[in-house]
C-alpha cells in the first residue's frame, strides 16, 4: 500500500509540473515588418556608427527600433496591430546595396537613408510600395538607370535623388504624377531630353548639373510650379515663348550655363528673373541680359565690321526696298520687292563724305596749331643762343618795341659780353635784328644766306670801330 501511495503522489507531482509549463505564456515571434528590416540590415556591408544594433529578432515588433516609425492599424491579431510607416537613417554611414525588401514593406510611407554610402541601383520593388509618400536616396553612391516603375508611385510626393551616379533617360511617366510636389535629381549624368508635358501639382522641380540635351518643350511646365532649376546642362535652342504660358508668372527660373541661343521672351516670367538665370548662354540675348538683341526692322549688316558706314548701308540685293518707301511696293502684283532709290544711296554716302571732310579739317586746324607752337619754342631756343640765355614771348615783344623806338636793347645781350660791347650798342642792335629775321614764323619773311652775308658785312666790325675812336 505504501508504494502504491507513492506511485500516485509521484503521478500527481508530474501531472502539476505538466500543468504549470502548460500554463507559461510562449514568447511571440518577430512580426513580418520587422524580419523584412532584418533582411536590410544584414545585406549591409558596414555599419560603422552601429547605427542598427538594436535590431534583433528578440523583439516582437521593430516599433522601437533606431529609425523606425509606426503607426496602429486595426487588425485581428494583436501583433499585427503596429505597422512600420517610417524608416529614417540620414547620415549614418551605411555601406552596401539598398535590400528589395523595404519594397515589400506594405504600409511604408517615408523611406529616407540620405547622406550614407548604398551603392547599386534602385529596386524595382521599392518603386511598387503603395503607400510611398517620401522617397530620399540622396547624397549616395547609386547608379543605373532609374526604373520606370518610379511613375508608379502614386502617392509619392517627394523624391530626392540628387548626388548620386544615375544615368539614362529621365522617366518621362514621372509627369503624371498627380500627387508629386517637390523633384530634386540634380548632381547626376541623366541625359537625354527633358520630359514632355506638364506637372500637375509640382512645385519645386531640380534637373541642375546633369547632361540633358535637346531643346526646351514648349509645352514643359505646371501651373503650380515655383521653382524651377534646369542650369549645368547641354539645353541648345531658343526658349520657346509657349512656354510662358505653361508657367505661373511669379516662378523662380535658372537657365544658366547651357547652349541657348536667340531672344529671351518678352513674357512673364522670363522677364522678371535676375540676369544670373541666363548667365553662361553666350549666344543668349535680350532683357535682363545687359546684350540687347539686334531689332527685326533694322536692316542686316551685309558688309564686314571693318567697312564703311555707307557701304554696309548698301544691302547685297538693291532690289530691297526701304521701311515705308512707296517704291517697294509690288509692281503688276508680281511679287518683287521695289528697288531701293539710288538718291537715298548717294545722300548716304554723300553725308559719310561731308562727315569724313569735317574731321580732316578739324585735323588739319590742330595739326598746324600744333605745328605754329613748335616754330615759335624753336625761335625762342635760337634767339636764346643769341642772348645766351632763354627769352619768353615777352621779352621778344619788349625788344622788337624797344628796337623800333630806338631804346636801349643792350640788356637783352649775354652778360659775358656786355663788358666788350660797351659803345657798341647799333652793331648789337643789327646783330639780334639779323637773327630775329632769321627766326621769322613765315619762310618767305627769312632773309637767304646771301642776304644774311650781305647784312654781316654792313655792321660794323669791333676793329673798325676802335680804330674810328
Amino acid at each position: 500500500m505504501s508504494s502504491s501511495m507513492a506511485i500516485s503522489l509521484l503521478l500527481l507531482l508530474l501531472l502539476l509540473l505538466g500543468a504549470g509549463h502548460m500554463t507559461q505564456p510562449t514568447a511571440a515571434a518577430l512580426n513580418q515588418d520587422g524580419v523584412l528590416l532584418l533582411s536590410f540590415k544584414f545585406s549591409l556591408l558596414a555599419d560603422p556608427l552601429a547605427s542598427l544594433a538594436g535590431w534583433g529578432y528578440s523583439d516582437d515588433t521593430p516599433c522601437a527600433w533606431n529609425g523606425v516609425v509606426c503607426m496602429a492599424f486595426p487588425s485581428s491579431s494583436a501583433s499585427e496591430a503596429a505597422r512600420v510607416v517610417s524608416v529614417v537613417l540620414p547620415n549614418a554611414q551605411l555601406v552596401g546595396p539598398i535590400a528589395r525588401e523595404l519594397g515589400l514593406i506594405e504600409h511604408l510611407r517615408h523611406l529616407d537613408l540620405s547622406g550614407n554610402a548604398l551603392n547599386g541601383t534602385v529596386p524595382v520593388e521599392l518603386l511598387r510600395a503603395p503607400e510611398l509618400r517620401v522617397l530620399s536616396l540622396a547624397g549616395n553612391g547609386i547608379n543605373g538607370a532609374l526604373p520606370d516603375q518610379v511613375g508608379q508611385l502614386r502617392s509619392l510626393r517627394a523624391l530626392n535623388l540628387a548626388g548620386n551616379a544615375l544615368s539614362g533617360p529621365i522617366p518621362a511617366n514621372l509627369t503624371l504624377l498627380p500627387n508629386l510636389t517637390a523633384v530634386s535629381l540634380a548632381n547626376n549624368f541623366f541625359s537625354g531630353a527633358l520630359p514632355v508635358g506638364g506637372f500637375p501639382a509640382l512645385q519645386v522641380l531640380d534637373v541642375s548639373s546633369n547632361l540633358l540635351n535637346g531643346t526646351l518643350p514648349p509645352d514643359f511646365g505646371g501651373a503650380a510650379l515655383r521653382y524651377v532649376n534646369l542650369s549645368s546642362n547641354r539645353l541648345a535652342g531658343a526658349i520657346p515663348p509657349e512656354m510662358a504660358s505653361r508657367l505661373p508668372p511669379n516662378v523662380t527660373i535658372d537657365l544658366s550655363y547651357n547652349n541657348l541661343t536667340g531672344a529671351i521672351p518678352t513674357l512673364a516670367p522670363f522677364t522678371v528673373q535676375r540676369p544670373t538665370a541666363f548667365a553662361g548662354n553666350a549666344e543668349l540675348c535680350g532683357r535682363p541680359l545687359d546684350s540687347l538683341c539686334a531689332s527685326a526692322a533694322d536692316p542686316p549688316i551685309n558688309g564686314t565690321a571693318r567697312s564703311p558706314p555707307a557701304i554696309a548701308a548698301i544691302p547685297k540685293n538693291p532690289t530691297e526696298a526701304l521701311p515705308g518707301d512707296d517704291t517697294g511696293a509690288p509692281a503688276s502684283g508680281s511679287g518683287q520687292q521695289g528697288r531701293m532709290r539710288m538718291a537715298t544711296i548717294i545722300a548716304i554716302a554723300a553725308g559719310d563724305v561731308a562727315g569724313i571732310a569735317v574731321l580732316v579739317v578739324v585735323f588739319m586746324y590742330v595739326y598746324q596749331v600744333r605745328k605754329k607752337r613748335q616754330r615759335e619754342e624753336a625761335a625762342k631756343q635760337r634767339m636764346g643762343l643769341v642772348a645766351g640765355r632763354a627769352l619768353t614771348s615777352l621779352e621778344l615783344c619788349q625788344w622788337s618795341s624797344a628796337e623800333e623806338s630806338g631804346q636801349q636793347v643792350f640788356r637783352l645781350a649775354d652778360a659775358a659780353l656786355r663788358g666788350e660791347m660797351a659803345g657798341r650798342e647799333e652793331a648789337l642792335a643789327s646783330c639780334l635784328r639779323l637773327g630775329f629775321a632769321c627766326c621769322a614764323m613765315a619762310p618767305h619773311k627769312r632773309p637767304s644766306m646771301k642776304e644774311v652775308v650781305a647784312a654781316m658785312d654792313r655792321i660794323p666790325s669791333p676793329s673798325s670801330s676802335s680804330s674810328a675812336q
